[in-house]
């Protein structure tokens, strides 16, 4: 009997949170709708003088969340924003160093001004051979610049590098992409491309574990930030036809030709 009543008031605290098809909490600038599936969509408020954001919609992150009891809420981006590709293209040309160039679409798009800006890291790996013994190292690059010229010492010779592109906005230091790749023995020209990286994929706000304290049934807020959302129950499923998640993959990735 005791299990029963357990069952059934944590069946009603549930509830009361995701009555109906979805629960909306309204920002100054931004709302959030929480459905009864535990997925969230984050938006901003559509504003006449606004850019447009996301590839010519407000929608700024999606994915899952869970409650812990009557105190917060956590979100998780969905995981189809970590789905990141690297292709490299390789080349031998006459000049006195390695030159790696990262490509990105969204570097070439002036037309969202809500893009992030980027820095980015490179580690080189290297190994020297000796007459008895071979020796291992590597080397860190970190710059704002997506073009490194590394000066060549014939005596090492670089086994792999790991390319890796934070937003400078970005929350726990945490990469957008991080991509290892073994390069030929001959070439010193790398030019790298993210295809995924364009304005709309990169306009998407990561949730990690992302904590939204709820102070009562009406208000939940990030207190570190001090965003409040109100509780409004006015919009159901049907005013959304967009019900489903995006297919973040979906967007035509146009890679344009690199300029070093």
């Amino acid at each position: 009997m005791k299990k029963i009543i357990l069952i059934a008031i944590f069946s009603h605290c549930l509830l009361s949170f995701s009555q109906k098809d979805s629960v909306i909490f309204m920002g100054i600038d931004s709302y959030f709708v929480f459905y009864s599936d535990s997925t969230y969509k984050l938006y901003y408020l559509p504003c006449d003088i606004c850019p447009e954001f996301a590839d010519n919609n407000n929608l700024i992150s999606f994915g899952s969340y869970s409650r812990y009891k009557n105190k917060a809420l956590y979100l998780y981006s969905d995981r189809t924003l970590d789905e990141i590709t690297m292709t490299v293209s390789e080349s031998k040309e006459s000049i006195p160093y390695l030159l790696f160039y990262i490509n990105m679409p969204a570097q070439e798009d002036s037309t969202n001004i809500l893009r992030p800006h980027y820095f980015y890291s490179l580690t080189v790996s290297y190994k020297i051979i000796k007459e008895d013994s071979i020796v291992y190292f590597k080397k860190d690059f970190y710059q704002n610049d997506p073009k490194f010229i590394i000066p060549i010492d014939s005596a090492c010779m670089p086994i792999n590098f790991i390319v890796k592109v934070y937003p400078k906005s970005s929350a726990k230091g945490m990469p957008y992409a991080q991509q290892k790749y073994i390069p030929s023995k001959d070439n010193n020209v790398f030019i790298i491309t993210f295809p995924q990286f364009v304005s709309g994929f990169l306009d998407y706000r990561r949730m990690y574990h992302y904590r939204l304290d709820i102070f009562n049934k009406k208000i939940i807020g990030d207190s570190f930030l001090q965003n409040v959302y109100i509780r409004n129950d006015v919009y159901s499923k049907k005013h959304y036809s967009d019900w489903y998640f995006p297919i973040c993959p979906s967007w035509q990735y146009k890679t344009k030709p690199s300029t070093r």
